[in-house]
């Protein structure tokens, strides 16, 4: 009996704790004007990609469309293809990714003159403004640096993050594609 009070009494310690911390940076943060909004990687195995590096080979495209088919779901059968899959669109984004040049933050992004990288026109066909920046990984030992952490955009039904180059923050050398976190019910075509 008492080892359970003790148990109680340290865990609630520990959520007065981060409440205070939480309360702390969203008032007292002295860097009020960045704005960031953690997304966490956190997904079981069967509800994201891979992480396959850019720019992206055939089997690594082929893998992903299968993927994408599936509704982010990888342990559905392959019949069981989401009734919002268009291949079309799908296909232009995917060509977007592959080639033989390395995948650059210029091939996403036009950079305002303040710093700050707006969504290209061409690319707005498939994603959504705005990128989400500060994405934790948490399959990493630790956080990336802030400078290279990876970043996420919105295409209406998937995240993709893209994970830049530690050497050249320009460079784009990774993506895994997750379904969101909120859990929506996704329709399923009907053989």
């Amino acid at each position: 009996m008492k080892s359970s009070q003790g148990k109680s009494f340290r865990i609630r310690i520990i959520f007065y704790v981060l409440l205070v911390l939480f309360i702390y940076s969203g008032c007292c943060n002295k860097y009020s004007e960045v704005k960031s909004t953690p997304v966490v990687v956190i997904q079981g195995s069967d509800l994201r990609s891979d992480k396959v590096p850019l720019p992206l080979c055939a089997t690594d495209k082929g893998s992903l469309k299968k993927y994408l088919r599936k509704g982010g779901d990888r342990a559905r059968s392959e019949r069981d293809w989401v009734g919002f899959y268009d291949e079309a669109f799908y296909s232009g984004l995917l060509d977007l990714l592959s080639g033989d040049d390395n995948v650059e933050m210029n091939d996403l992004f036009d950079e305002k003159p303040n710093g700050d990288y707006k969504l290209k026109d061409s690319v707005k066909k498939w994603f959504k403004e705005p990128a989400i920046y500060g994405i934790i990984d948490s399959r990493e030992k630790r956080p990336a640096v802030k400078s290279y952490r990876p970043f996420s955009l919105y295409d209406g039904h998937y995240f993709w993050v893209f994970y830049r180059s530690k050497d050249k923050m320009t460079w784009i050398i990774k993506v895994l594609v997750t379904v969101p976190l909120e859990g929506r019910i996704i329709q399923y075509k009907k053989d």
